[in-house]
């Protein structure tokens, strides 16, 4: 992730990994910032697309991806925003992300059955409705 740093010269190793440490503070401390925000590009592409301005909604919601791509992974708009958007490549490589965090989601599950659903293609809708149904058969998941 952060392989452009092996070009610059932080001397010692240590030195490496103390800079590498507090890039990721300063990530934290963006991401809790962003958190609180209203003005962020994520947060603006909710309200182009509720107001009806697609390709608005696509440009902010691509420069949040460019710009903060944990916080965009994280947020809990970004896959109604994406499946609205009909963004489903990126839909469902976050979904597969997830899934594999959360094993026993079944929400999780539902919307990368969903997907196919959305995009007209219903024999891969139907099979992984069933793949969903047949994970969850004693009841919904968490």
């Amino acid at each position: 992730m952060f392989g452009f740093l092996k070009r610059f010269d932080f001397g010692t190793p240590r030195e490496l990994r103390q800079a590498m440490r507090e890039i990721k503070e300063m990530e934290k401390q963006e991401i809790w910032e962003l958190q609180g925000s209203e003005a962020t590009p994520l947060n603006q592409a909710v309200t182009s697309l509720r107001a009806g301005d697609r390709p608005t909604a696509r440009t902010l919601f691509e420069d949040a991806l460019r710009r903060y791509p944990t916080y965009v992974r994280d947020a809990p708009e970004t896959l109604p925003l994406l499946l609205d958007l009909k963004i489903y490549d990126v839909a469902e490589t976050l979904i597969g992300q997830w899934m594999r965090e959360k094993p026993r989601s079944s929400a999780l599950f539902e919307a990368w059955a969903a997907i196919p659903h959305r995009q007209h293609d219903w024999p891969e809708a139907l099979t992984r409705m069933r793949k969903v149904q047949r994970k969850f058969r004693g009841g919904a998941g968490p």
